[in-house]
């Protein structure tokens, strides 16, 4: 797995590439805790390219998604593919992750003026 990441305003964005695995688990933990440690408490995940995601995979941003919020931020997920999002539903975790079509939307779902559901 590969991971870039940038600001977009307040907003944190990471963009992975590859696979979400046990093997690439620590690389993302390392980032998401990075950002816990420096301040940054609004993130958006971009699953554009994401082939496939594991358990492991998940349970990392589940774990990061309760860290973000005890703390008043979030973890939002962007750009999620077809296979990547039966996983999402299939766990339910649609219900519990804010997930957007675009990256854009989801950077501007952190401004105090937008409209979410």
């Amino acid at each position: 797995m590969k991971i870039s990441s940038r600001s977009i305003e307040d907003v944190s964005t990471i963009e992975l590439i590859g696979e979400v695995d046990s093997v690439s688990k620590r690389d993302l933990e390392n980032l998401l805790q990075e950002f816990l440690d420096t301040g940054c408490h609004q993130v958006v995940v971009d699953l554009e390219q994401v082939e496939f995601m594991s358990s492991t995979g998940m349970s990392v941003f589940l774990e990061y998604l309760v860290k973000f919020r005890d703390i008043g931020g979030d973890l939002r997920i962007s750009c999620v593919q077809r296979d990547v999002i039966r996983v999402f539903r299939f766990t339910k975790l649609v219900e519990v992750f804010k997930i957007f079509e675009t990256t854009e939307d989801a950077v501007r779902s952190f401004s105090p003026w937008a409209i979410t559901e």
